[in-house]
């Protein structure tokens, strides 16, 4: 027999084998747990009326001109990307272990980052 997290009641693996995320709970939003199957179906409604409504607002901002974009074209340039990817790769470079070797050329590339051609010729 298994309990059903949302509700609590116990079933038997039949009519408990569904699974649903439940963060709202206090769940791990990454792990679906172990929920029955009216709570299931009450879940599934919940989400699907959740995306109806965020779709409709989306429709309603689109057509009064007051759609808020996911991101803005042209703000970043090429060099504000690669400056934020190298950063990234430096960082997780630096968060594991490495060799000798690896560790010169990781410096290397944050002096090449920093100061330019003129940081490694003087």
């Amino acid at each position: 027999r298994h309990h059903c997290r949302r509700c609590g009641h116990s079933y038997c693996n039949a009519h408990s084998s569904y699974s649903h995320r439940l963060p709202h709970l206090g769940f791990d939003g990454d792990v679906a747990e172990r929920v029955c199957k009216r709570c299931k179906i009450v879940l599934d409604s919940r989400d699907l009326e959740e995306r109806v409504v965020w779709r409709l607002a989306r429709c309603r901002d689109y057509l009064a001109g007051n759609l808020t974009p996911y991101f803005e074209t042209g703000v970043d340039t090429v060099e504000d990307a690669a400056y934020r990817l190298t950063r990234a790769a430096i960082s997780l470079a630096r968060s594991i272990p490495l060799g000798a070797q690896a560790y010169v050329a990781l410096e290397t590339v944050e002096v090449l980052r920093k100061h330019g051609l003129k940081g490694v010729y003087g």
